[in-house]
């Protein structure tokens, strides 16, 4: 029926119900546990959390102001906190707002009664503590834990199918080369859409765009043109990005764009053919060309 729980020198006591809802042997032993615990040396004042119910009855009144009389005599404070209504006008009726101390809830009547030791206080609030701690926990992680390096990885990937079709580019034939054209062509697609995905809002860069490069604008190229020149000049600019990609994971400055003359490219819609120098439209801008 009732509740206690100890704040420092304060004993909160918290009434359940009605004693008309309980045994009258089992609000008397519940009561005499209540009453040993505010006879203590350790209690010095009282507050009397009345939220749990809107009416508590006179047995219930009577028992508490035999304990805020205990209190009162020891030279305490006592307190009454969260009536209802309807239990306000009682509690006026009986006078007993001048008698003790009221307050519109707990942490109200606790801030102005009760010396809470700083320890207790602190546990009291142990499940703030614990979000703030685990949101201290989920940003330093964020900040410090390594990222997955998917540039490199894909690097890698690249260069072992660039190693791969040079080393068959000679001696494969027609069929075979067909087909290592059609998987590469759609292992490095299935890798450009990847990272196009992951880096939608800022766009890929740094090794990953060199990668990009690589792959769909030179590798896969050089695997499809009749063009001799075509082909060696779209091989140089693969072994250039892949140079670009491990300057950039090793901080080392940019290699210089190789120097590619000039060559015949096919006519594209409405532009004339030519001799003009290859290029890529969304490559980015190179450092200067060789001498």
């Amino acid at each position: 029926m009732y509740l206690a729980e100890r704040w420092g020198d304060t004993l909160v006591v918290v009434p359940m119900g009605d004693a008309a809802g309980f045994s009258v042997t089992a609000v008397a032993s519940e009561m005499s546990v209540v009453k040993s615990l505010v006879e203590s040396e350790a209690t010095k004042h009282l507050v009397v959390d009345l939220s749990r119910g809107n009416y508590f009855g006179s047995i219930v009144l009577g028992n508490l102001i035999s304990l805020g009389t205990v209190i009162r005599d020891r030279g305490g404070r006592i307190a009454l906190c969260g009536a209802s209504t309807d239990m306000q006008d009682v509690l006026r009726l009986m006078k007993l707002e001048q008698m003790w101390e009221m307050y519109p809830d707990r942490t109200a009547a606790m801030r102005v009664i009760s010396d809470i030791p700083v320890g207790q206080k602190l546990w009291s609030q142990r499940k703030v503590f614990a979000i703030i701690a685990a949101l201290v926990v989920a940003m330093l992680i964020f900040i410090y834990a390594p990222r997955p390096k998917y540039g490199r990885s894909q690097y890698e990937e690249l260069s072992k199918m660039w190693q791969e079709v040079e080393s068959r580019r000679a001696l494969a034939g027609v069929d075979e080369w067909q087909r290592l054209r059609q998987k590469t062509e759609k292992r490095i697609n299935a890798i450009v859409d990847q990272l196009e995905s992951r880096n939608r809002q800022r766009g890929p860069k740094g090794v990953e765009s060199y990668v990009i490069f690589a792959g769909r604008d030179h590798l896969v190229p050089s695997m499809g043109s009749e063009s001799q020149d075509l082909i060696d000049y779209h091989r140089r600019m693969v072994q250039y990005y892949l140079r670009c990609c491990e300057a950039t994971m090793e901080g080392r400055p940019l290699p210089l764009m190789p120097g590619i003359g000039k060559v015949a490219l096919p006519q594209m819609p409405g532009k004339s053919t030519g001799s003009v120098a290859p290029t890529t439209a969304d490559e980015p801008d190179a450092p200067a060309t060789d001498p």
